[in-house]
């Protein structure tokens, strides 16, 4: 009967002995898994930050090389606008200088014409009217 009681001893230690190694490896499973999956979180997070980095890079260049666009832009129009007005300041002195031309013509004309009615001998009183005329 000892032998009994020390053969379910030893079947009731082995037992406890088989659940205590069974509990421990479900448990070192367990922690596995949840240290797993916070290597995995943290790779995700890590992911994100450098997603986010970037974007933010990305918005920060394109808000850079927008500006940058836009400056070159008004200096392009600037030039443009000053270079109008010059050739505007050219074409008016062209345009003026030929309006002086053809007034001192229409004078040497004029001069030309009062001349040659005196050597015809138009009298004056008909003269007149052509000395007072104003050009321009």
């Amino acid at each position: 009967m000892k032998e009994m009681q020390d053969s379910r001893k030893m079947q009731e230690l082995d037992k406890e002995k088989n659940i205590a190694e069974q509990v421990k490896q479900e448990r070192d499973e367990f922690m596995r898994i949840i240290t797993q999956q916070k290597l995995e979180r943290e790779a995700e997070r890590l992911l994100e930050e450098e997603r986010k980095k970037i974007l933010y890079e990305h918005a920060r260049d394109l808000r850079y090389y927008s500006q940058l666009i836009d400056r070159m832009q008004i200096a392009k129009n600037s030039e443009q606008k000053m270079q109008e007005k010059k050739d505007f300041g050219l074409e008016g002195d062209l345009l003026r200088g030929q309006q002086e031309e053809k007034l001192r013509k229409l004078e040497r004309i004029k001069k030309e014409k009062l001349e040659e009615m005196e050597r015809l001998g138009i009298p004056q009183k008909y003269r007149a009217e052509l000395q007072m005329k104003k050009i321009g």
